[in-house]
């Protein structure tokens, strides 16, 4: 079927319009995660669950915090030890703002999600998935 010179411009402004929304959408700034620059290593914690990991219930990010600092894109992943049967998932609730979710191999958290809560607790914004290698026995040290 022939487009005629109407129907060419209608579809090439189409287009361009749906490819500018698609980068405008794709180049939005992940303001979740952002959140972490606001804590600090006495910033305190809370486990919500813990699967085969073991932390204490409640602390400060200690040590941890500065390794969670150096999050980078979940393309750059790399867990350094073979995946584990004690390998689980911890979610901890961050200065009562936060929910951070880590993906843990053997005491190395290799991924996180953290999601902003309000004061109700209610989730208002949620960032994409990060990789980290941090060592859970970091927390409260």
């Amino acid at each position: 079927m022939a487009l005629n010179k109407m129907g060419k411009s209608l579809l090439i402004c189409t287009m361009l319009v749906g490819g500018s929304f698609f980068l405008i959408i794709k180049s939005m700034p992940d303001t979740a995660i952002g959140v972490i620059s606001t804590w600090n290593i006495n910033t305190e914690y809370e486990v919500l669950d813990q699967r085969f990991v073991n932390v204490p219930y409640t602390g400060r990010l200690g040590q941890f915090y500065d390794c969670l600092t150096k999050y980078r894109h979940i393309s750059k992943r790399s867990i350094s030890k073979p995946i584990a049967e004690d390998n689980g998932r911890l979610v901890i609730k961050v200065a009562n703002v936060a929910k951070l979710t880590m993906a843990v191999n053997s005491k190395e958290a290799y991924s996180i999600q953290l999601v902003e809560q309000n004061i109700d607790g209610k989730a208002e914004d949620y960032s994409n998935n990060y990789a980290i290698n941090c060592d859970v026995g970091l927390l409260n040290k």
